[in-house]
């Protein structure tokens, strides 16, 4: 039978028998589960250990254990707390109890901290970034400048190329974002941060009959970061 870190071995009890208890998947079910926990929060793997040090409070040697190739262990259970309520999974599905991945419910009070450190982000803000909308940046056309996700801070009363920067516009069908730079010889040319796309010019005669529209420049961008 698995032993939890900390957990001292003790003699079975005769009176209790083995026969009829449902299989558990806990070795290596439970290192399986938390590394695609990992995986699916975005933490790379070369990083998992340190992450989850930080996430339990654990020592590198304790937690390497946890995630062993060879002979996985398990956590004690205060860490195996701190694993659930920092991945948000529910610990019926990572101890293998169940099949299905439930979210960890929220609590009241954790909803009304998540609610107050969201305002203070949105108070300090609006200060900086005045008048500006937001709008959720879709795809790797900037990365890793802007990355699949990011908050972009967009000034809407910017609708035509007021120098060079970033800009939010509408051609070809699409809404897009694109660092755009007004070449006197050239017109404009629509630059992605992500080298694997082209750029696009616009020739300086032809930017009205294109169909490209500027609707608004990026003034700001919110990026979440895994450490």
């Amino acid at each position: 039978m698995p032993t939890f870190d900390g957990e001292t071995d003790a003699d079975p009890d005769p009176d209790l028998s083995d026969s009829g208890q449902a299989l558990l998947d806990l070795i290596p079910g439970f290192r399986d589960r938390l590394l695609l926990e990992l995986d699916a929060a975005g933490v790379p793997a070369r990083r998992r250990i340190g992450a989850l040090c930080r996430i339990t409070g654990r020592a590198s040697p304790t937690v390497r254990r946890w995630v062993d190739p060879e002979q996985p262990g398990l956590p004690d259970l205060e860490s195996f707390a701190r694993l659930c309520q920092s991945l948000k999974v529910d610990m019926n599905y990572i101890l293998g109890l169940t099949g299905v991945r439930m979210q960890l419910p929220v609590t009241r009070v954790a909803q009304e901290a998540g609610q107050a450190w969201l305002g203070e982000v949105w108070r300090s803000a609006s200060r900086s970034l005045d008048g500006s909308e937001p709008m959720i940046m879709q795809g790797d056309d900037m990365a890793p400048r802007i990355n699949d996700g990011d908050v972009l801070f967009v000034d809407r009363g910017t609708t035509t190329v007021a120098g060079n920067g970033i800009y939010v516009v509408q051609f070809m069908g699409r809404t897009m974002v694109r660092t755009i730079e007004d070449r006197l010889s050239e017109g404009w040319v629509l630059r992605c941060a992500n080298p694997d796309y082209a750029d696009v010019i616009v020739p300086q005669a032809s930017i009205e009959s294109s169909g490209v529209k500027v609707t608004g420049k990026v003034v700001g961008r919110l990026s979440i970061t895994p450490l």
